[in-house]
């Protein structure tokens, strides 16, 4: 048959041994939980309850309860089964004697992934609730063949994609591109996929791929998640799988530098790369970096947390202060319990993981600082930028400081019930409500109550952010600052030419949303782009 390895989803695979209990009533990472994943998935049978207790070592008399052949004779897809010791297991293969099993929590407490080959006699029995069919398919690896080479161009398919619906995520490699493989899974008709070192999907079709020697021996082929520099060195942008574009901003990280690893992807040419938690690339050449044995990421969040609070007065820092040498964005402090969104994650100097916040801005990731939070606040306001919206009920725009919405509204203007307004990003109140930039620079409320997103199409048609310099398309005028809305003519009825240019200094809006440019002697200009262009 097959070694197919650790499918157990990972919605359970993430979670605390015995965290949860999983779709068959079994507490997750268990030997159990994971047969009957297997069972439910490969073999396409569903443990049933009752009876109530399947604790492992009474599997053998539920199945005998409920009908199911319980034997000495070993078949691929039965459960090798052991009564005193607690355990159950799947089988793979069957070969001269030796069973070949696919198992989690072995030894008792890991909660982790394992296969060995066990002589057929050292059961208590095989439990038959419903067999595989043993006849392979010769035109495909259904045994893990280590490494692969295309014999022709193909790509690689998404992590779940095992029946190929949606197309190549990554790719076309051509022939001749090496592969690590690290198990195999199976489409929904039983077919076999390659599942590589990045957990996407290849083929196992012979006449595509063919086994060959190691694939890149110095390379990481499987993520080693925790690396540091053996050289100086620096990252890569998501994109570039190739490194031509040189690094991110120039920056190189001294030897020792650690970096958390969340995944692989691989180049033209097939050589791996390790993907750091900030999303940016780095090399996965041994000669470069190595297993980082250190505790840096004990006491850090490594990968994004999403949601965090505050466990000590602190504040935030500017996008490129990442050694946090600076301060606090204008010296302000945010109290115990402020909750703030995290889009992304980037890196101190010396590898130290800083939080982005959905304001741009960093914030220490130290668990001594922050902590995940559970709270409900994000559930009821924009906590990210949904970049067009329109208001829901009538309100109006704060200025740029009034992140506490206290001094009132600007002018004391309201607009009305559907008012679209251009979001450019997100700040914070000092209570951590998220509060939208428009782009006109004011602040607007980000709550679902207030503000939904906008799917008109007004904005395709004007200009919703700074175009900086425009020029005339048709003969125009400027109008008076306070003249949002254009009733009150061009300025001294004057217009000027088609081809005219004017420097953009700021945006607004009129009383319906439409976005009006500043010119930089303070009139303002139409942001149709039927009337101006940007050059």
């Amino acid at each position: 048959m097959v070694l197919i390895g650790d499918d157990y989803p990972s919605k359970w695979k993430n979670l605390p041994i015995n965290g949860a209990v999983d779709s068959w009533g079994m507490y997750t990472r268990q030997c159990t939980s994971f047969v009957a994943n297997r069972l439910s998935v490969v073999n396409k049978f569903n443990i049933s309850r009752p009876p109530s207790n399947w604790n492992a070592n009474v599997w053998g008399q539920n199945a005998q309860s409920m009908g199911y052949k319980v034997d000495k004779n070993p078949s691929v897809g039965s459960v090798a089964w052991w009564n005193a010791g607690f355990h159950v297991a799947w089988v793979a293969e069957v070969k001269n004697g030796q069973v070949l099993i696919e198992e989690y929590n072995n030894p008792a407490g890991s909660g982790r992934y394992n296969n060995r080959w066990i002589n057929s006699n050292n059961v208590d029995g095989y439990i038959h609730f419903k067999d595989l069919p043993t006849t392979g398919n010769s035109n495909y690896y259904e045994v893990n063949p280590g490494s692969v080479m295309l014999k022709k161009a193909d790509g690689l398919y998404g992590a779940n994609d095992v029946d190929f619906k949606n197309g190549a995520v990554l790719g076309t490699f051509a022939a001749g591109t090496k592969f690590f493989i690290q198990g195999i899974k199976k489409s929904s008709a039983g077919i076999p996929r390659l599942v590589t070192g990045s957990g996407h999907l290849l083929t196992a079709n012979k006449s595509l791929v063919e086994q060959c020697d190691l694939a890149f021996p110095n390379y990481f082929n499987v993520n080693p998640v925790q690396v540091e520099l053996q050289t100086e060195d620096g990252l890569y942008a998501a994109t570039d799988r190739d490194f031509k574009n040189g690094l991110v901003g120039n920056v190189k990280y001294k030897k020792g530098t650690p970096f958390y690893i969340t995944g692989l992807t691989y180049n033209s040419t097939g050589y791996p790369r390790l993907i750091t938690s900030s999303g940016h690339l780095l090399s996965s050449n041994k000669a470069v970096v190595k297993v980082y044995s250190g505790s840096m990421f004990t006491n850090y969040f490594a990968t994004n947390p999403v949601k965090v609070e505050l466990k000590t007065t602190d504040g935030l820092y500017s996008r490129n202060d990442v050694d946090f040498k600076n301060g606090l964005v204008n010296n302000k402090t945010y109290n115990v319990g402020t909750p703030f969104y995290i889009v992304g994650m980037t890196q101190s100097s010396s590898g130290h993981p800083r939080l982005i916040t959905s304001s741009g801005h960093l914030l220490s990731s130290n668990k001594a600082v922050v902590k995940v939070y559970s709270g409900a606040m994000f559930t009821n306001y924009f906590a990210t930028n949904p970049v067009k919206v329109e208001l829901k009920t009538t309100d109006g725009l704060y200025s740029r400081d009034d992140v506490d919405f206290k001094n009132g509204l600007i002018n004391n203007k309201t607009y009305n019930v559907g008012t679209p307004f251009y979001i450019v990003g997100m700040t914070q109140s000092s209570s951590g409500h998220p509060r939208l930039i428009t782009s006109s620079g004011h602040l607007l409320s980000s709550n679902k109550a207030v503000v939904k997103v906008y799917s008109g199409m007004l904005f395709n048609n004007y200009y919703p952010t700074n175009p900086g310099r425009v020029r005339l398309k048709v003969a125009d005028g400027v109008y008076a600052r306070e003249d949002v809305d254009f009733k009150n003519g061009c300025m001294d009825n004057k217009t000027y030419d088609v081809g005219t240019s004017f420097i953009i200094i700021g945006m607004t809006q009129s009383s319906t949303g439409i976005p009006r440019l500043i010119t930089n002697n303070g009139y303002l200009l139409s942001a149709n782009k039927s009337i101006v262009e940007a050059y």
